[in-house]
């Protein structure tokens, strides 16, 4: 329950600037917490229908979790550490050194 209050907000957030409606985020007139209150139904209902209509849902999300679990686990990192941090030459060339054989696992 408390996952889906961080995140539904976050999603029904990102819903309403993705549809140009700023002024329903923050308002407080009836219309935008009318508007708040149908894309977080929106957004409840979508995700009861996905989770029901698609069989083997837990297989599918247990698979993309396997596939996206390298990328996020050595490939972002590195990527952001030759990005953000101050490193010789020889560090970034060792890092880089590593980006592949973590794009290949």
């Amino acid at each position: 329950m408390i996952a889906y209050v961080i995140e539904g907000n976050v999603l029904a957030r990102g819903v309403l600037k993705m549809l140009k409606m700023d002024s329903f985020v923050d308002g407080n007139t009836v219309t935008d917490r009318m508007a708040w209150f149908g894309t977080t139904v929106a957004t409840v209902f979508g995700a009861f229908i996905l989770s029901n209509v698609v069989p083997f849902f837990s297989d599918l999300m247990g698979l993309m979790g396997a596939l996206c679990a390298v990328l996020l686990t050595y490939t972002v990192p590195i990527a952001c550490a030759t990005k953000l941090l101050p490193m010789e030459k020889i560090e970034r060339r060792f890092a880089f050194c590593f980006l592949p054989f973590s794009l290949l696992v």
